[in-house]
């Protein structure tokens, strides 16, 4: 769940309670006694430091997990997972993108294939996980943020290319062999004034 709601919250303690998985991925603070009672219920919580940047006191005794989306800068988490407990935070550096086209759903895709990865087996599976398995569910959700960042919308990809070229593009960019086509640059002009419009422009034309 992304946003906290009396019928959300039913669902997820209902799901909890037959061993399901359940994240949390807050936008915002929102209503704060629901706030306060979703931390209560995720085991996972995630969430971007553009919108929230701390969480002092976020651990709660059911949260495993907690992680912190960076941007360009990566991701960094707190684990009290029993095989790969953290004593603060831990960082990984994010994936580059030499092709960005648009960021948009890109925090969901991540979102989705850590999900994939660490989800599939319930609360119970998440439990048995080590520190590379942790570290790799976590990679591969950037790689497919990084992968959606080539398409233009949150699931422009999805039309563009078949599963078995999703798979094999998200391979290249975890295997760091990314092959980035050229593109038409544009004029010195243009790119005064699309730099000073919007920080995705200046990324698109490898500007910090």
């Amino acid at each position: 769940m992304d946003r906290v709601s009396r019928g959300a919250l039913l669902l997820a303690h209902s799901c909890a309670k037959k061993g399901a998985l359940v994240m949390f991925e807050p936008s915002g603070f929102g209503d704060k006694k629901l706030f306060e009672e979703a931390l209560q219920v995720a085991h996972i919580v995630k969430y971007s430091n553009d919108r929230i940047d701390r969480m002092e006191g976020i651990a709660r005794k059911s949260i495993l997990l907690e992680i912190q989306t960076l941007g360009e800068d990566g991701i960094r988490y707190k684990s009290s997972l029993g095989n790969c407990k953290t004593t603060g935070w831990e960082e990984l550096k994010a994936i580059p993108v030499n092709d960005l086209m648009d960021a948009a759903g890109s925090g969901d895709w991540c979102t989705a294939g850590i999900l994939d990865k660490l989800g599939k087996s319930g609360l119970r599976g998440l439990r048995t996980i080590n520190r590379n398995m942790l570290n790799s569910a976590l990679a591969y959700g950037q790689a497919l943020a990084a992968w959606n960042c080539r398409f233009e919308g949150a699931r422009g990809g999805m039309y563009v290319e078949s599963k078995l070229k999703f798979h094999s593009s998200v391979k290249q960019i975890l295997d760091g062999a990314q092959s980035v086509p050229e593109k038409e640059r544009l004029s010195d002009g243009f790119q005064k004034v699309f730099a000073g419009l919007c920080k995705t422009c200046r990324l698109r034309m490898g500007e910090k």
